[in-house]
């Protein structure tokens, strides 16, 4: 028996040995939350794209274009264009088309027909009421009956045309009129500086500015 206990001893001394020579395994707890870099990213991407519209944003300031004049009389604009042109101010004419107020235009809507339309004209026209037939477009065989400066006169119109027993409409309508201006070069805007401004405000009183997109 005694030699069965030194092999128990004699294995497990080996055992033993063997067992400090493995490479030991250790284990890394992951973080539970995102890594702080990956929100220090994000933060570099939103500060990237504030910059960019920024940049954009000034990049289209830069590519307005001046415009100068506003004139509703042609001969206003020529008088500028060859003054700025004698100053080596490379100019180019363009015609605006601006909302210059509203009128109120009373009318009655289109009748079944023509000739039911020409009967009505007679009618209000016996009665001492201006009024004109519409012949073409979408109000055919409508009346058109006045077009006034304020929305009281057309309302006064309106029940007035109601007491004598006939219904009428008021439309807004867009008064327009044109007005002529100078789309100055982009090379020849360092040319137009305070200075000149006050010169030009002063021979032309009724000019004016403002920038705008290139077409």
């Amino acid at each position: 028996m005694r030699w069965v206990f030194l092999v128990l001893i004699v294995l497990n001394a080996l055992y033993f040995v063997w067992e400090q020579q493995q490479p030991s395994v250790h284990v890394q707890q992951l973080p539970s939350v995102l890594n702080p870099a990956g929100v220090a990213n994000i933060e570099v991407a939103n500060a990237t794209n504030s910059q960019t519209k920024t940049l954009d944003s000034v990049q289209a300031k830069i590519n307005l274009t001046l415009l100068l004049g506003g004139f509703s009389d042609p001969a206003l604009i020529d008088s500028l264009s060859q003054r700025l042109l004698s100053l080596d101010i490379d100019v180019k004419e363009v015609v605006v088309e601006e909302v210059d107020g509203v009128d109120y235009w009373v009318y009655m809507p289109p009748l079944v027909s023509r000739s039911v339309a020409v009967r009505q004209l007679k009618e209000l026209k016996a009665r001492q009421i201006q009024a004109y037939l519409i012949n073409q477009g979408d109000m055919q065989n409508g009346i058109s009956l006045s077009m006034l400066d304020t929305m009281d006169m057309a309302k006064d119109l309106v029940q007035k045309l109601a007491n004598l027993g006939y219904t009428a409409e008021i439309k807004e309508v867009e008064r327009k009129q044109k007005t002529y201006w100078l789309a100055v070069n982009s090379r020849s805007e360092r040319l137009i500086d305070e200075s000149l401004m006050t010169e030009l405000t002063s021979d032309f009183p009724l000019m004016r500015y403002r920038q705008e997109m290139p077409q």
